[in-house]
């Protein structure tokens, strides 16, 4: 019995100056490879590879009935608040 080898991971296109950029590749990454984003998503458009990553995520998300407008908009809302918090003591 073969086993396919596994295929190689997914190199990024751009250099990443903080760990959060590279996050966000890999988490668009892994979504490619559990074939949830078509791998055309991780192609840079416009001069903000990370915007258009997140922009790219966002909308698969909602296109495949993962999260709505209303949660995605209500966790924002949370985040925000959570981060004035923060910022008052």
């Amino acid at each position: 019995m073969s086993t396919a080898a596994a295929p190689p991971p997914i190199a990024p296109p751009v250099a990443f100056s903080e760990p959060w950029q590279l996050r966000t590749f890999v988490i668009a990454a892994a979504l490619v490879e559990k074939n949830v984003l078509d791998p055309d998503a991780l192609e840079v458009r416009g001069d903000d590879a990370l915007r258009s990553w997140l922009a790219t995520v966002h909308q698969a998300l909602l296109d495949k009935g993962l999260v709505s407008i209303e949660e995605l908009e209500a966790e924002m809302a949370r985040q925000v608040a959570a981060s004035a918090a923060r910022d008052i003591h």
